[in-house]
């Protein structure tokens, strides 16, 4: 996945949550874990890895909680969505 397809609803989400942040003093701008110069890109080329999410967190131990939180953020964005108004 590219950063730069990404959902905007889901980058401010995590923004909001201080999970990430787009500084252009850090890393030009690309959103990155709070605290950290490491781009949630990274996560996202783990995720798309043969070992994924293991090997994220065994790299960037640091990481395992805001990793998940984005993980959560997601899937309830995709829940939202998937959930909108219903027609009868």
């Amino acid at each position: 996945m590219d950063i730069q397809q990404f959902n905007s609803d889901v980058v401010e989400k995590l923004c909001k949550r201080q999970i990430i942040d787009s500084d252009p003093a850090i890393m030009t701008g690309a959103p990155v874990f709070i605290g950290t110069r490491v781009p949630l890109q990274t996560l996202f080329d783990y995720i798309e890895g043969e070992d994924g999410l293991s090997e994220f967190s065994g790299d960037f131990p640091h990481l395992q909680i805001p990793a998940l939180q984005v993980l959560e953020t997601i899937a309830r964005v995709t829940i939202e969505r998937s959930s909108g108004p219903h027609r009868s």
